[in-house]
């Protein structure tokens, strides 16, 4: 995560912001340290952001996954790469019409747009 889009501020301001800074954290990136006297005591990210996260620790947590990625990255150095309309050609993907990979092209990841007045939600 990028320093640049880390915003630290007061719980008290959050509470104030919570739904603005909800819409705020669905954009990639962008996530929020919150304080209480100065002192930081939570982090609010996007659902997306911290699933991606808990990911990671999975996969690194596998045994000889590190070493994996180390030789994978080692592979694409030395141009041991195949592009990924080949990979549907070969596979068949791109003549089956087969719906078990979709392509999702070159387009930008964007953020769910949430409903304005959304019902609360009652305890």
């Amino acid at each position: 995560m990028s320093k640049n889009n880390q915003k630290i501020i007061p719980a008290t301001e959050a509470r104030k912001n919570f739904f603005k800074i909800i819409a705020d954290v669905q954009n990639p990136g962008v996530f929020y340290t919150l304080t209480i006297d100065g002192k930081p005591e939570a982090v609010l990210m996007s659902f997306n952001e911290y699933d991606s996260i808990l990911e990671t620790i999975n996969f690194l947590s596998e045994p000889g996954a590190l070493n994996e990625l180390q030789k994978a990255e080692q592979e694409i150095k030395a141009g041991k790469v195949f592009s990924w309309d080949s990979v549907k050609n070969e596979l068949a993907f791109a003549q089956s019409g087969s719906s078990v990979i979709a392509d999702a092209g070159r387009e930008k990841y964007q953020p769910k747009q949430r409903k304005k007045n959304a019902k609360k939600i009652s305890n």
